[in-house]
């Protein structure tokens, strides 16, 4: 979790995000096992009866305890410290209700250094002097609280002032709190300069140190020096050696000067005076060395961040791919006093002799602060570059209040400008292309239908007349044979043409309004399949129908031609012995119509080019089968036209499936589920046509 340090913006990630361990609940036996130890202990260090100890380290360990734990076991862990302390208390030889008000001090303590240090907050960092500065504060309230409430009933059984009484208490809750607990408080590690030598020569200096100070027999007042020899580890080294060295510091001065050596020694104090004073040395020993290890490590991280960010600024100017430059303009030409490796190659050849920054670059860089725009400056070099130019002012110090400075971007835009051209040149290109086909598609289509409309006239006339022959009874079997060749493929040349017109007329115009109507679907199929039902019988094919009386709207000749194309080309592709089943339905806003052979099918390349104009699937001309190639694109064509959809389906050895969607009403609409063309074809037993 983030924690704030005081700092406004800066935050640091404390070591939870990196699973630094937390009391889980399995350890708190634990933690009550050792609390009462330390307390039955510390009840051992009470120089009288009733009178608190002179060191408890109980306090320590239940503070660390509590700041250990999730919040939401702060409120157990306080009773587990309230039962153990009281117990301890009790067992080492104090009355029932002196052990329960120094219980109940106990419990407040540590109740009030979470609560300063943030109930609901799950972990506390020692990581800026701000939080080191409250911690000690925390440390200090929570012991006063403690000296509180126990001293008010030493006072009362022994008729103390209370603030004898608590003096002694508070000194030492608070030694043992600042001296225990601030493991548990530990931030993220930094990067240290220091060596193990150095760490190893410091240690030693510091032991000798307090031993000569606190030795049995010394009392020169020199209880001060360890203090330099601290302030060294908390300058150099990380802050979980610096909380190590000043906890062991503490317990060795404590015992030493509690064996009768230093400058506290029984010999000229009494041994609660003696313990008071050495408690109140290690009070400002440990929050001296707390308070300057969270200072030291406040600034090793700003000043780490603050490194990153120039390495980070640094490394993004000097190795970027734009030229940068910072230039001193005078009345003609600019002085350059500081460019990135970019800019070099830009600035080759403009300098004068006396380092004077000249030539096209730096003219356009003063039309760019000038105009506060952009400027474009091709430069003749080998190759020929083109180089985008921007500036913007420098705003100099107070002390140099004549000089007048430019910072200048330059980017070597010869890349994008070629491509800017290159991709102009290839539009207009396909620009002209476009026209060219529209041109062609419309010449072509022209063509198709002039000529469609020219030949009209002789296959008439040559169907006419054909016909007329055939009527005549004057006419011998073999010329009657011969004419009625010429009528099969008079009539197989009108068609085509047909075809032709209607994909001219599809092309170039849209279904309208003024033609289209409301239409019922089964009267147009019935209209097609009575024209069909002769050359469907002749191939020995079955036709089926299952429709309702589902409306279409669109143009009738349009839908006609579709139906007609659609069921001959089924009639042409189904075998004899054959089914062809023509259905509806209705989907919404939309009517459905399928019609579904029982012939070869088409291969997926070939459904892949269905709709294309006069393509021939390879089965087709493989069975000699009549045709332009045209049918499907003019079903597709006339469908469009008319607001609609056509899908093809062709399921392995089940012939082919052609789905048609029309708009059921006007307005036009999609909507409505999906239809499964499948499920309504297996749901198909219609009769056959009634004619």
């Amino acid at each position: 979790m983030d924690t704030d340090s005081g700092l406004g913006d800066f935050t640091l990630i404390t070591r939870e995000r990196k699973g630094l361990w937390v009391v889980p609940v399995w350890s708190w036996p634990i933690f009550a096992v050792f609390i009462f130890i330390l307390g039955y202990y510390g009840v051992n260090f009470s120089p009288a009866e009733n009178q608190p100890a002179l060191w408890w380290p109980a306090a320590g360990l239940a503070v660390l305890f509590v700041l250990a734990a999730p919040p939401w076991h702060r409120v157990w862990v306080v009773v587990i410290v309230l039962l153990s302390t009281g117990l301890s208390n009790f067992l080492g030889g104090r009355p029932l209700d002196v052990s329960v008000i120094f219980s109940i001090a106990n419990a407040s303590e540590v109740a009030t250094v979470a609560w300063i240090l943030g109930w609901s907050q799950y972990r506390f960092t020692l990581n800026s002097l701000n939080a080191g500065v409250r911690f000690v504060l925390a440390a200090i309230s929570g012991a006063m609280v403690a000296g509180l409430i126990a001293g008010i009933a030493i006072a009362q059984l022994r008729s103390d002032g209370v603030l004898i009484a608590m003096s002694g208490i508070v000194a030492s809750h608070a030694a043992a709190v600042l001296m225990i607990s601030p493991f548990v408080l530990l931030p993220d590690p930094l990067i240290s300069q220091s060596k193990r030598p150095e760490v190893l020569l410091q240690s030693f200096l510091l032991l000798i140190t307090i031993v000569l100070v606190f030795r049995p027999g010394a009392s020169y007042p020199l209880a001060f020096l360890p203090f330099p020899v601290l302030a060294w580890a908390a300058f150099r080294f990380p802050i979980k050696i610096i909380l190590i060295q000043s906890s062991l510091s503490a317990a060795l001065i404590l015992f030493m000067s509690l064996a009768g050596g230093g400058p506290f020694n029984s010999s000229i104090f009494s041994i609660a005076t003696t313990a008071a004073l050495v408690e109140l040395l290690l009070v400002t020993l440990t929050s001296f060395c707390i308070m300057l290890a969270t200072a030291q490590y406040q600034m090793q991280y700003v000043t780490a961040r603050a490194s990153n960010v120039a390495d980070i600024l640094n490394s993004g100017f000097i190795t970027s791919r734009v030229g940068l430059i910072v230039a001193e303009l005078n009345n003609t030409n600019s002085i350059v006093i500081w460019k990135n490796r970019a800019a070099t190659g830009f600035l080759a050849g403009s300098f004068t002799t006396d380092n004077q920054w000249t030539g096209p670059l730096q003219d356009a860089a003063r039309e760019a602060l000038g105009s506060h725009t952009e400027v474009t400056v091709n430069l003749e070099t080998d190759p020929p570059r083109t180089v985008s130019v921007v500036a913007n002012p420098v705003e100099t110090s107070t002390t140099e209040p004549n000089a007048k400075r430019m910072a200048v971007q330059m980017l070597d835009v010869t890349t994008t400008v070629q491509a800017n051209r290159l991709q102009l040149a290839a539009a207009q290109a396909e620009s002209a292309a476009l026209l060219t086909r529209i041109d062609l598609d419309r010449q072509r289509e022209g063509f198709v239908a002039t000529t469609s409309h020219e030949l009209r006239t002789p296959i008439t006339s040559i169907i006419g007349y054909g016909e007329l022959l055939l009527d005549s009874e004057e006419l011998p079997d073999m010329e009657r044979s011969w004419v009625q060749v010429i009528s099969r493929n008079a009539t197989r040349l009108g068609e085509l043409v047909e075809d032709l017109l209607t994909l001219g007329r599809a092309k170039n115009s849209a279904a309208s309004d003024r033609f289209a109507t409301s239409l019922i679907l089964k009267d147009l199929v019935h209209d097609v399949a009575s024209s069909q039902r002769i050359t469907a019988e002749k191939k020995n094919v079955t036709m089926q129908c299952d429709m309702a009386d589902q409306t279409i709207y669109a143009v009738r000749a349009d839908i006609s031609r579709v139906i007609t194309n659609l069921v001959s080309n089924a009639i042409k592709f189904t075998p004899p012995g054959g089914n062809i089943t023509i259905s509806t339905a209705s989907r919404g806003r939309e009517t459905l119509l399928f019609v579904q052979d029982t012939g070869t099918g088409m291969t997926q390349e070939a459904l892949d080019h269905a709709f294309e104009r006069f393509y021939r699937a390879p089965e087709a001309e493989q069975g000699n089968v009549p045709g332009t190639g045209l049918g499907l694109s003019i079903v597709d064509e006339l469908v469009r036209r008319n607001g609609g959809t056509v899908v093809l389906e062709s399921p392995p050895g089940d012939g082919l499936l052609v789905m048609v969607t029309l708009p059921s009403r006007a307005p036009a609409g999609r909507s409505g589920t999906e239809y499964s063309a499948e499920t309504h074809f297996q749901q198909l037993a219609g009769p056959p046509f009634d004619q």
